[in-house]
């Protein structure tokens, strides 16, 4: 790593925080802001040379502006690295990781892997999916297994330093994780280093809320702005490049000075142009460098950092141009294998190099190995292990604004078809973000309706994918994607794709909390449904909207609606409260006196409309306990009827448990202690761990 100018109290910051990780009210979070191309990465990563010991894991990751939607992507690259550190170290490292991570997480390592697949090259791979939760449970145990994780690659012998790079792009999902670790009070071997441009940050940013809540936590935030460098500063950085003493570039360094204001970026590029223009050369008869003042002066200097990039791009061979247009449509860096891939496809090469008529063989019109040297010669792009990456996010725009609108979604288009196409089935899930991502940013070329149907379809399933992994948002925009690819008159002749398109897309907002987006869905839904069973999946989201908005009764009604075309009635006026805990008693008895092996042997529900009853009569449970206590025990007598009637379900287990808090009141603690038993039977039987909460509190 070089020198860096004009940087010592920013580093002097950084290098007092770092060797503070893991002391009593040490910051846990760094902040380093500024605008494009002032040297913020620079900055950071200058500063891990204070790791070079050996045993701190510092490892980094980037959000790219083109991969928005690909979920969790710049902790997945961090962790990436984490892997690939722990594998270089030795047998040892390699197996106490394993032996942390497995203690600390053992049967939901499953959960990570799935988001994180290159842990399993530590844990080995899952031997069972995970349980499947709510969304919203399925996100607060995702952030829980994450947060053990990285408690135990955390330690005093090994503390972690997580890089995050351009949070300006960062998803919620990943902020709000950022957010736990920080927070956590146990993890105290840990660093968080985030880099943002602050001119594009403002009160509304995801980012500025979740710093708000942690401030809110009275968490100490060390905050590092970095500005332009100053015209000395300037001068000492060409005085060492061109080896002169400062006194004799002063002047020199005046005119770059004005031309940059002193952002790093536009410095060490223009100084590369005016080498690549010859008007900074090498003079060998006074064997010293040399520039021409005014040439120099009268140089144009384009204030957009991307424009100068683009016009330095042009300068590259056609293939490389080519090739830097591809990546920056894949994002800031690339494998090298999935480039080679793509480019094995001669149809892009062919349409860049029309006047090569004769055919080649493949490997002879694409060796992306040579064909990238010009870029990475003048410094563009760089190597780096088995990717390819853009020296700076602002080259990386530079090329992808090189091409046009037309242009741009074509290459989008084509690389979709080819990752979906060239990839095999096992391994579609793991790329299918990507792929969708790339056609949805080509959509323009999706003309005839079969093609449009195939991507909704390919929506829906990121879409279904992404809520599994509880990343809503990033859910939300696939789903709202596929709907505005159905043609007008879709619920004729697509209605399962767009009955499962807009249930999903309901619950996804439910979890995001936009309540007004639910209302509408679930209105198109109940016009269209053929027929009523249909419509259960929207009522069941709209039920837990109204109940997350405290509008318990109207729930209830609702839900009461719900049962009532299910086959099981509601009477109109509340029972005698006597009447209804008599009854209740009757039923207590005959399950009191079942044993454990009774219990798990009964008979199961099959009939489909009561095991629905059974599913909208658990959310009612909760509404009602909040909101009418003899309401409560009716719903609990119903579905203890149900129970005992049709046959045991998941939800039995909320009733019984239920019941014992009934019990429990009436201070009948034994029968109270045995209905709870039978609870947890049945909870276990059924491996309903969405259930555990409301089972034991």
């Amino acid at each position: 790593i070089g020198k860096l100018y004009g940087r010592d109290p920013h580093l002097s910051i950084l290098r007092e925080v770092c060797n503070k990780i893991g002391a009593c009210n040490a910051s846990k979070i760094v902040i380093v802001s500024g605008c494009s191309g002032v040297g913020k990465s620079s900055l950071v990563k200058h500063a891990q040379q204070i790791f070079k010991n050996g045993t701190t894991h510092f490892i980094s990751g980037k959000f790219d502006q083109l991969k928005q939607m690909e979920l969790l992507s710049a902790i997945g690259t961090a962790f990436t690295e984490y892997t690939n550190s722990i594998s270089q170290r030795g047998i040892e490292d390699f197996l106490q990781a394993r032996e942390a991570i497995n203690k600390a997480i053992n049967i939901d390592v499953a959960v990570l892997t799935e988001v994180f697949p290159c842990l399993c090259e530590i844990v080995g791979e899952p031997t069972s999916a995970p349980t499947k939760l709510d969304p919203t449970e399925a996100k607060h145990r995702f952030k829980f297994i994450f947060q053990m994780f990285v408690r135990s690659i955390s330690a005093p012998s090994h503390p972690v330093v997580l890089f995050l790079d351009d949070l300006q792009w960062a998803d919620e999902f990943s902020l709000e994780l950022v957010s736990t670790l920080v927070a956590d009070t146990e993890l105290k071997d840990f660093l968080f280093i985030g880099a943002c441009r602050d001119d594009e940050i403002d009160e509304n940013h995801p980012l500025t809320k979740e710093l708000n809540k942690i401030r809110r936590k009275n968490i100490d935030i060390t905050n590092i702005n970095v500005t332009s460098v100053s015209r000395t500063d300037v001068n000492e950085l060409i005085s060492d490049v061109i080896n002169l003493p400062t006194h004799l570039t002063e002047s020199f360094s005046r005119i770059v000075y004005q031309k940059t204001s002193g952002n790093a970026l536009l410095v060490t590029q223009f100084l590369q142009s005016l080498w690549d223009e010859g008007l900074l050369f090498f003079s060998l008869e006074s064997n010293t460098w040399q520039w021409d003042s005014k040439a120099i002066a009268a140089k144009e200097m384009h204030d957009d950092v991307g424009l100068m990039m683009s016009k330095k791009i042009l300068q590259l061979p056609a293939e490389c141009q080519f090739g830097m247009k591809l990546l920056a449509c894949l994002g800031s860096k690339c494998d090298k294998s999935t480039l080679r891939l793509l480019m094995m496809d001669q149809k892009y090469l062919q349409k860049e190099r029309c006047v090569k008529k004769r055919k080649q063989d493949a490997d002879e019109i694409i060796n992306e190995s040579s064909m990238f040297d010009p870029a990475i010669d003048e410094g563009l792009l760089k190597e780096e292990r088995s990717c390819y990456m853009f020296a700076h996010d602002q080259i990386q725009y530079g090329a992808y604004s090189l091409m046009l609108e037309n242009e741009r979604a074509r290459l989008h288009h084509q690389i979709g078809h080819s990752i979906l196409g060239k990839m095999a089935d096992d391994h579609v899930s793991d790329l299918l973000f990507i792929a969708v991502d790339q056609l949805n940013r080509g959509e323009i070329f999706m003309e005839e309706e079969h093609g449009k149907m195939k991507l909704a379809k390919l929506n829906l399933k990121a879409g279904e994918k992404a809520m599994l992994l509880a990343t809503f948002l990033s859910s939300a925009s696939y789903l709202e994607q596929g709907i505005s690819l159905l043609c007008d008159d879709h619920w004729e002749k697509y209605y399962d794709l767009s009955l499962h398109l807009y249930s999903l897309y309901a619950e996804v907002e439910y979890c995001n909390g936009r309540f007004h987006n639910i209302f509408l869905t679930v209105k198109s839904i109940f016009a269209h449904a053929k027929v009523y069973r249909d419509k259960l999946r929207a009522y069941a989201t709209l039920i837990k909207a109204l109940g997350a908005q405290h509008k318990l009764q109207d729930a209830t009604d609702m839900g009461f609606g719900v049962l009532s075309h299910l086959g099981v009635q509601r009477q109109s006026l509340l029972p005698d409260k006597s009447a209804v805990l008599r009854d209740l008693m009757a039923l207590k008895s005959s399950l009191v006196d079942l044993s454990d092996a009774e219990l798990l042997n009964y008979r199961e529900m099959v009939n489909s409309d009561m095991v629905a009853a059974m599913s909208f009569l658990q959310p009612l449970l909760f509404c009602n306990f909040l909101l009418n206590r003899e309401e409560f025990t009716t719903i609990v007598f119903i579905m203890l009827h149900l129970t005992l009637t049709y046959g045991i379900c998941e939800e039995s287990c909320c009733c019984l448990s239920s019941l014992s808090a009934v019990l429990c009141r009436m201070k009948d603690y034994n029968a109270s202690e045995r209905i709870g038993q039978l609870a947890i039977l049945l909870l276990e039987k059924f491996q309903s761990r969405k259930y555990t909460s409301y089972v034991h509190c």
